[in-house]
């Protein structure tokens, strides 16, 4: 409802948006062609407006103005909304309400998280000395709202170097021993599957492979490959984790922080 509020105020208002100024109606005019009434959409949407072409173009155009002058991003973070976050399960206690059919309970705290993350990434300087951040929200087909992060680090924070990864990113299931809380955080959230042959109805299968490319490979080393991606540290140490039955061993880690996991 808000969104056509918003559309109905800008089909409303063309004359005061000066809509008849863009490029396109004017090179018409200059062609000499006198009626322009069938050329192009009635309506024209705004940079102003969320979601709109200008509004994609121009934020895209203002992120490429960012990697011209900072560089590559150095890191690519995906930040996801959890229903079951112990604010949401105090919400709705005692109702019969489920997380899904609260959407604003979910924006609100997801987008309350998103910030904090943002600024504990910028002022505690955990993966390093951060120059700028461009960040995208979408929204799953479930109606959870995630965010795609790219950090541009500072010249001392690059971490160019392959003894870097580790300490920062890990793709292996940790010993429940040593670290139940991690453990348990890891093997609920962050494997991927059962895929493939054990679950060919996994909605990541695409004409009967993964798209995400589980199960990976084991590598007893982290290193980087020829196009300058991270291959990760995924040992063979037998640690797994039953999902539905099947065993599912390192190879179907999610890459994640240890510290971030733990804190959101």
């Amino acid at each position: 409802m808000i969104e056509s509020e918003r559309l109905h105020f800008i089909r409303s208002k063309q004359q005061i948006l000066r809509c008849e100024s863009y490029e396109n109606l004017r090179n018409q005019q200059d062609l000499g062609n006198k009626d322009i009434s069938n050329v192009g959409q009635r309506v024209i949407l705004p940079s102003s407006f969320t979601g709109g072409a200008r509004y994609m173009m121009q934020n895209y155009l203002d992120a490429m103005s960012l990697c011209k002058w900072f560089g590559y991003p150095n890191f690519f973070i995906t930040f996801t909304c959890n229903p079951k976050l112990p604010e949401v399960k105090r919400f709705l206690h005692n109702t019969s309400l489920h997380p899904e059919d609260r959407h604003d309970i979910l924006c609100r705290l997801f987008k309350i998280k998103l910030d904090a993350f943002i600024k504990d990434i910028r002022e505690n300087k955990i993966f390093g000395i951060v120059q700028a951040v461009v960040y995208t929200m979408e929204f799953q087909k479930r109606g959870l709202p995630h965010s795609h992060i790219c950090l541009f680090m500072h010249a001392d924070s690059k971490r160019p170097a392959v003894e870097y990864i580790d300490p920062i990113i890990s793709a292996e299931i940790p010993n429940i021993n040593e670290d139940p809380e991690l453990y348990s955080l890891v093997s609920e959230f962050m494997i991927h599957g059962p895929c493939g042959a054990e679950n060919m109805n996994c909605p990541c299968m695409v004409d009967k492979q993964c798209s995400k490319k589980f199960p990976k490979q084991f590598y007893n080393h982290s290193s980087v490959d020829v196009n300058g991606y991270p291959l990760y540290m995924r040992r063979n140490n037998g640690y797994f984790v039953e999902k539905s039955g099947v065993k599912l061993d390192n190879r179907n880690v999610v890459p994640y922080n240890k510290y971030m996991l733990k804190r959101y």
